[in-house]
Parts: C-alpha cells; sequence; structure tokens
C-alpha cells in the first residue's frame, strides 16, 4: 500500500484497528503499507537540507519495494496507491523500473490541464499550485504539518515537478528522459481505478477517468463512489465509511489473484 502526498502508511490502518490494510489482512492478503522517502518512518523529513525528486520516487523507491517484497514472498504482487502512491506507482511500471502483477489506483492522476476538462477546476488548481509555489519559495520546503493540513512535509525539489507539469501540460521527468504519461501505453497488468464524488477538486472522477484512458492494459475497471456521503479525497482511505469501496478492492483482487 503506497500513501498520499503530506501523508504516511498510518493512513491504511485507523483508530480501532480499522482500515483498508486490516481489512484486506482479514481477506488473507498479506499487506504491507510503506513509507515513501521522508515519510513516517523512511529516513529524515524534508528540511532545508533534506530534499528529493519525484523523479526519485519513481526510479529508486517502488522499484526498491516492489524488489524486497518478491524476494521475501511468493506470488503475484499488487500495489494500490493512493493519489501520490497511485501516479507514481504507474510512472514506475510504465518507465520499465518495475513490474507488478496488478496495480490499484485509489483516487489516482496527476493534475494537467489536458486532463481537466473544467475551466473552473483549472483556475482553482493554478492558485492551489500558485500558493503552494510561494510557501515553498520562502521556506524552501512544504511545511505541511505546521499548517495543519498532513502529517508529513514535502520536499522543494519534489513539488517544483508540479508546478512544471502544470505550467507545460506535460507530466515528465525532470531530465526530460521519460514522458510519464505517454508512458502509461505500456501498463499491461490488471488496473483498477477508484474515484469519488466527494473528492471535488484532487481527484474528480472526470479527471481520474481521463488519466486511466492513457491505460492500454486489457483489464482495466473503473469504479466511481457515488452519494451526497461520497469520501473526499483523503477520506477515501481514512474514513470508515469507505468500506464498502475497501471490499470492492478486496473483491476485484480475489477474482484476479484467487481461486
Amino acid at each position: 500500500l503506497g500513501h498520499a502526498m503530506m501523508a504516511s502508511r498510518r493512513t491504511f490502518v485507523r483508530r480501532g484497528g480499522r482500515g483498508l490494510a486490516p481489512l484486506l489482512c482479514s481477506r488473507g492478503y498479506r499487506v504491507v503499507p510503506f513509507d515513501f522517502r521522508g515519510h513516517g518512518g523512511s529516513g529524515p523529513p524534508a528540511s532545508i537540507r533534506v530534499d528529493w525528486s519525484y523523479d526519485d520516487l519513481v526510479r529508486e523507491d517502488v522499484p526498491a519495494i516492489v524488489s524486497a517484497l518478491r524476494d521475501r514472498f511468493d506470488g503475484p504482487i499488487v500495489l494500490a496507491g493512493h493519489s501520490l502512491g497511485a501516479h507514481v506507482t504507474a510512472a514506475a511500471i510504465g518507465t520499465d523500473r518495475t513490474s507488478l502483477d496488478g496495480l490499484v489506483l485509489l483516487a489516482g492522476n496527476v493534475w494537467l490541464p489536458r486532463l481537466e476538462p473544467s475551466l473552473r477546476r483549472r483556475a482553482r488548481k493554478t492558485a492551489s499550485l500558485a500558493a503552494v509555489l510561494a510557501i515553498v519559495t520562502t521556506m524552501r520546503k512544504f511545511p505541511a504539518r505546521a499548517l495543519g493540513i498532513g502529517s508529513d512535509d514535502e520536499a522543494r525539489s519534489y513539488l517544483a515537478a508540479f508546478f512544471r507539469w502544470w505550467k507545460g501540460d506535460a507530466w515528465t521527468s525532470d531530465d526530460g528522459r521519460d514522458d510519464y504519461l505517454a508512458s502509461l501505453a505500456r501498463v499491461r497488468c490488471p488496473v483498477l481505478s477508484i474515484a469519488s464524488e466527494g473528492d471535488l477538486l484532487d481527484c474528480v472522477p472526470a479527471c481520474a477517468e481521463r488519466f486511466l484512458d492513457h491505460v492500454a492494459a486489457p483489464d482495466r475497471t473503473f469504479h466511481v463512489v457515488r452519494g451526497p456521503d461520497a469520501p473526499g479525497h483523503m477520506q477515501l482511505v481514512t474514513d470508515v465509511a469507505s468500506e464498502p469501496a475497501w471490499t470492492g478492492v478486496a473483491s476485484w483482487l480475489d477474482e484476479r489473484f484467487t481461486g
């Protein structure tokens, strides 16, 4: 299980022992929530002296965790990523940095004008990124914890990529060697994508579907959580009211990897 930005693996286990990780364990799966660098228990947090890039996660972190799992466990390995964990894993597969037997995208998309059909949301995203850029320029990191909008701070080089993608309408590596969006055509493993109507900006269903359209896997499933109580972006993995969606993940896994 790969977490979102400004978060850690703790999002997958909630108070009272409930959460996506315990639910999958109860269905008989071996579950390994992990922390990307600078988050949770993986090394020092972002600071003026500690920095990392988005490409580091694609080229080093995801391949490292998958390699460690293959060394330790037999059988198929599926990575379920939330937000950052979703798209960074898709990029790692698409650029042949790693391979998986299945991929679950929980609120998985990237912010690109070409993937955002709403002009109103484009304006909101532009403003949001400008505000983050102003903070990062001043503090040389994004202090999510101090601002009360996340448990883990983010590095300046990592966030700089998001500004560049939005401005250039291109999801690419810092060195220009990898076109991550184009690489999705090389993701061939089964893919499940789940989005929520309650996610009003970060990953609205229309954007998640446009992202998934670039994935060429023959086995693709897209599901939208609907209704007045549909969870928000983080609530898709943190709110126990999202348990039906978590059960859907388990059922999708059952259909493809057990029997």
